[in-house]
């Protein structure tokens, strides 16, 4: 499974942020999918979809980014950890957190983010909230407090659109981004038309029509497709086509 894995990274290798950029922040749009396309099984639900050398890719993947972005629902809803472990990783990306009304509790609960802040074994948040949430009055003071205690971060936007979103991780110092979801964001993002590459895992399973789709509004076009599988799973890597192609 090594040889496997290590063929696989040797593949991704030419989809992974380089010093020659023509963005400043470098995005890559990476997640799990269904063959049907869903990402979870159903809204609010916690879903394994693929397999753990593929995870291991995730891991890897990580490892090659200043920051990783998640949306609130996926936040509050899987709870993630959002540091690196894959073997011989020095450092993890930095958590961005998209939280525009800054619903997610920070101060209700050890969360998994805050708790490896605080152990040393993941990187303190940013959380990207609205510049009219007034940060001053509770229960925002006091989230903002948790966060902070970890060494993170609350910044205050005039939007939440991607441009501004990437100007502002461009400030603090981000090179490169890796955006991992809920689906809503990873509609966006596609939508947007932001990302320098596009690294999807599809799971040997079906979730149904119940199930989560991530998907833009509009048609996306691919180029520079490249195929690999891993265990069970099959692993697209692509660029998306520019509205001037």
């Amino acid at each position: 499974m090594d040889a496997e894995i290590d063929s696989l990274l040797e593949d991704i290798s030419a989809y992974l942020p380089s010093d020659q950029r023509k963005r400043k922040v470098y995005v890559t749009i990476t997640y799990a999918q269904s063959i049907d396309g869903r990402v979870a099984g159903r809204r609010g639900e916690r879903t394994k979809i693929s397999g753990p050398a593929s995870s291991k890719m995730t891991h890897f993947l990580r490892a090659k980014h200043d920051a990783i972005l998640v949306g609130n629902n996926t936040l509050v809803i899987d709870d993630p950890g959002l540091n690196c472990r894959y073997p011989g990783c020095k450092s993890s990306p930095t958590p961005i957190l998209l939280d525009s009304l800054f619903s997610w509790g920070a101060s209700e609960k050890e969360w998994n983010i805050l708790k490896n802040a605080r152990l040393g074994v993941g990187q303190p948040p940013y959380l990207f909230t609205l510049n009219t949430v007034n940060l001053e009055l509770e229960p925002f003071k006091q989230r903002k407090t948790a966060i902070e205690e970890v060494g993170g971060k609350v910044l205050q936007l005039p939007d939440m659109k991607w441009p501004t979103i990437l100007s502002a991780l461009e400030d603090n110092g981000i090179e490169s981004l890796m955006i991992e979801g809920g689906a809503t964001v990873i509609g966006s993002s596609l939508e947007a038309n932001i990302s320098d590459a596009i690294i999807v895992t599809i799971g040997s399973n079906y979730l149904g029509i119940s199930g989560v789709e991530a998907a833009p509004t509009a048609k996306v076009a691919l180029k520079n497709v490249k195929w690999a599988s891993i265990g069970d799973d099959c692993i697209l890597c692509a660029r998306q086509v520019a509205a001037e192609d």
